[in-house]
């Protein structure tokens, strides 16, 4: 099970990743004087704390079924 935990673990952060990436491409076009629209930045910033929850709680899932195997 240990091993599907990791393998969501690495899912989520590979994700994570890639949305703060699309949030620093959306700044820079913006500070090139490019519109972007503000729902486009809000709905990845949305998007990446609801990632990192979900990675949050599956950490912690995690440590309370190791804990309970001890």
């Amino acid at each position: 099970m240990s091993n599907l935990v990791h393998l969501d673990e690495y899912k989520i952060k590979k994700d994570i990743k890639k949305i703060q990436n699309a949030i620093m491409t959306a700044r820079t076009l913006i500070t090139n004087g490019i519109h972007v629209p503000n729902n486009i930045i809000n709905r990845l910033q949305e998007l990446n704390e609801k990632l990192e929850k979900k990675l949050e709680k599956l950490c912690e899932d995690d440590e309370e079924n190791t804990a309970k195997k001890i």
